[in-house]
């Protein structure tokens, strides 16, 4: 059995969790893939579209078609500005369910793993799991838009402000993970509890902050491991 909650070092989140990947990686990715598999097969078709007219225009542009690939580009937008306006707020809203649900699922089985000692559930279980928590996944987003997203703009402008007198460069290399993580045990505190979103930003900030070289160490590993 997979001891999810004790208290970890360094070293323990790193190796916990290629040990919980040894243990249940075959069961996690299978039902990974079975609930995220359309989402990520469509967006990869989109990504692929989109470099696809990317590099066109690009290699148009070294081919000296520059001015009349703007002028052809440019009239295109401003013959379709509503149907362009449309795709780009629709691309938005796909890539964020994408990442919702992708953030959502390992919280659920990790709640499903706790809550049945073992990994004896099924992908229904797992979808169950996730439609509970819609209204709270919707009251994160609002949250996040109008608190988070704010105070990690202000936070960056700051670091990268800083940068000029070179102390802003290891400043931004640490805190970045630091965030990443913060918002990661935000969403989590806020998705596996009764607590506010509010009361979810003071845990996560506490969990930070005692134990932040940890986290922070463990964090830059696994984005390099990625």
């Amino acid at each position: 059995m997979f001891q999810l909650f004790k208290e970890r070092n360094f070293s323990d989140y790193i190796n916990d969790t290629f040990q919980f990947f040894k243990m249940h990686g075959k069961h996690f990715f299978k039902n990974y893939f079975i609930i995220n598999g359309p989402f990520l097969l469509l967006a990869t078709v989109l990504i692929y579209f989109l470099m696809k007219i990317y590099m066109e225009f690009v290699f148009s542009m070294a081919s000296g078609g520059a001015v009349l690939q703007e002028n052809y580009i440019g009239n295109y937008i401003n013959a379709n500005f509503e149907l362009m306006i449309a795709l780009i707020i629709g691309a938005i809203l796909f890539f964020m369910i994408i990442s919702l649900f992708q953030f959502t699922l390992p919280l659920v089985y990790l709640d499903l793993l706790d809550n049945k000692k073992g990994n004896d559930f099924t992908v229904k279980d797992i979808l169950s799991g996730m439609k509970k928590r819609i209204p709270k996944i919707l009251k994160f987003v609002i949250g996040t838009v109008f608190i988070l997203l704010p105070l990690y703009m202000i936070v960056f402008g700051f670091l990268f402000l800083l940068c000029f007198i070179i102390i802003g460069i290891p400043l931004l290399l640490i805190m970045a993970p630091a965030l990443f993580s913060f918002g990661h045990l935000t969403f989590y505190y806020y998705m596996n509890s009764a607590e506010g979103f509010f009361s979810a930003i003071g845990d996560a900030f506490y969990t930070v902050k005692n134990q932040f070289w940890p986290i922070v160490g463990a964090t830059v590993v696994m984005i390099i491991i990625i």
